[in-house]
């Protein structure tokens, strides 16, 4: 009794210090999330999705020997394939290796279909500079998720880049419905409006940006 009594309290103890490092990670303190679930993954009886979740602090933390190595105990270990795959994608994806992320997540989404999956289709395909696929991929993922701010501003951006001046705008405003508090959104809405010669709605458009984001030295010059 005594022995499951110690485990369950030792059960009790990483999933508080699990939810713990959750927290601090939702409120940007990743060092101090990545230090508790370094303490959880050293504890015997961590289990694979407490691993998993450190590898992925290791990711967003760019800690490449740290992410490899825990990878590694994560493919000997019950992990999908499918996850390993994901894992090993973004890795690829941040150490801008585009063309194996891209493999890699074009063969995740046979077998898959998510916004969040499609949006980072889209932006390999950006980074490759393959703007049509990158163009339809940030659709599908804008038609499976309208609150993903960034598929209304790179699909913009693209718009823009070809100087389709309305069809960006329309798109833009569009997006306020869904997400109104976007300092980039008002920029580009700002920046259409200038190219469209209505002045008066640009700088409005440019003011709102700066008081949604004061750090943007880009707008000031505009």
């Amino acid at each position: 009794e005594s022995v499951l009594g110690e485990n369950a309290v030792s059960k009790t103890l990483i999933e508080n210090d699990f939810y713990l490092a959750q927290a601090y990670l939702d409120g940007g303190k990743l060092n101090e999330a990545i230090r508790v679930m370094e303490k959880v993954d050293a504890h015997k009886k961590a289990e694979t999705r407490h691993t998993s979740f450190l590898c992925k602090l290791y990711l967003a933390n760019s800690d490449w020997t740290n992410f490899l190595r825990i990878l590694k105990q994560l493919e000997i270990s019950e992990t999908s394939s499918q996850e390993i795959d994901f894992l090993k994608a973004q890795y690829y994806f941040a150490t801008q290796d585009f063309n194996k992320a891209l493999a890699l997540f074009e063969k995740i989404s046979k077998s898959s279909t998510s916004a969040a999956l499609h949006h980072l289709i889209a932006k390999t395909y950006l980074k490759l500079g393959v703007l049509k696929s990158a163009q339809h991929y940030f659709k599908s993922s804008l038609a499976l998720n309208k609150e993903i701010a960034q598929n209304w501003t790179e699909l913009a951006k693209l718009f823009i880049g070809k100087n389709e001046f309305e069809e960006a705008l329309d798109l833009l405003l569009n997006s306020l419905e869904y997400i109104f508090q976007n300092p980039e959104t008002h920029k580009l809405i700002g920046v259409c409006l200038v190219e469209l010669k209505h002045y008066q709605e640009a700088a409005k458009a440019l003011e709102l940006s700066l008081s949604q984001n004061e750090q943007q030295l880009e707008v000031l010059e505009l």
